[in-house]
């Protein structure tokens, strides 16, 4: 019975040692941090959005078209594919507060901006925001 109830423990051990530990996206393991994203957005990694205060520029659309942060934050815009802009402003009009200026349309291409303060802050891109609704909004609480 001793027996059985040591190999009951040691397999009990196994398993939850196995269930602990964590893989990071870099296929590490380890039990100090997990994988996922970080930030507000609250987005998870199945998704498809961008991790912490990012943006992903595709298919007419920002994902995620929300993204909440906090005053002092860094939003950064990642394009995955087409032509188009980041331009600050609600109703498809310009306010001039921010933006690229012009199209921007290589996979890679960023574009930051930096929100001092809280409020809600909206954008859109230029060529699709009246023909395909390519808006998003940005809140600094």
């Amino acid at each position: 019975m001793k027996k059985l109830a040591l190999g009951f423990a040691l397999a009990l051990t196994t398993v939850v040692a196995a269930c602990s530990s964590t893989t990071d996206t870099t296929g590490s393991s380890g039990t100090s941090g997990t994988s996922g994203t970080s930030g507000t957005s609250g987005t998870t990694p199945d998704s498809g959005a961008p991790a912490g205060n990012a943006v992903t520029v595709k298919s007419n659309q920002f994902v995620p078209a929300t993204l909440t942060i906090k005053p002092g934050d860094t939003v950064t815009w990642t394009w995955a594919g087409g032509a188009h802009t980041v331009t600050s402003g609600a109703n498809c009009k310009s306010d001039g507060a921010y933006g690229t200026g012009s199209l921007k349309s290589a996979v890679g291409d960023t574009f930051t901006h930096t929100y001092p303060t809280a409020g809600t802050f909206e954008y859109f891109c230029e060529p699709h925001c009246v023909s395909s609704g390519m808006k998003g909004t940005i809140i600094v609480q």
